[in-house]
């Protein structure tokens, strides 16, 4: 039971350790500054590369909680069955969105592990922050179809969440 309920909620333990990260090496950085009088440079890179991850896996975890963007007003005006019409639309064209987007991230780190290029102050293998473009697509295209498949479950007539 706990490995299943880690993987549901990877995204969310993945993002919270990210943004803990995220937010004691800001802190660290803004002590040394006014303290020692000395910046740490290594942080920005650490910064973006854990920020383009949490950016990604959160846009995972909006489609879970079908928290994602939305325009409620036409599913409310048209009938039911055009309803879930709708939905299987917006969730091709979502699906097909994510998959160009998991294959172009794809070609993108192959490239940079291909040409082993590396950041500019910690020379970190550039592909580690590539991969969350492929891997977060991935995320995002699984918790697309939970959702629709959910919203289809849960579809009344005069309502959609």
């Amino acid at each position: 039971m706990n490995g299943l309920r880690l993987i549901n909620n990877l995204e969310e333990y993945l993002v919270a350790i990210f943004l803990g990260a995220m937010t004691i090496l800001n802190f660290g950085n803004v002590l040394s500054r006014y303290l020692l009088k000395a910046s740490w440079s290594f942080t920005g890179e650490i910064l973006i590369i854990l920020f383009v991850w949490t950016i990604m896996l959160a846009a995972a975890i909006a489609y879970k909680r079908s928290e994602h963007l939305g325009f409620p007003l036409i599913l409310d005006l048209v009938p039911l069955g055009f309803k879930k019409v709708l939905i299987v639309f917006s969730a091709l064209m979502s699906i097909l969105l994510m998959i160009a987007l998991a294959i172009s991230g794809y070609q993108m780190v192959s490239q940079q592990v291909e040409f082993k290029q590396t950041t500019s102050v910690l020379l970190l293998p550039e592909w580690i922050a590539g991969c969350s473009i492929p891997v977060g697509a991935l995320f995002i295209l699984v918790r697309i179809i939970q959702s629709t498949v959910y919203q289809l479950s849960t579809l009344k007539d005069g309502d959609i969440e």
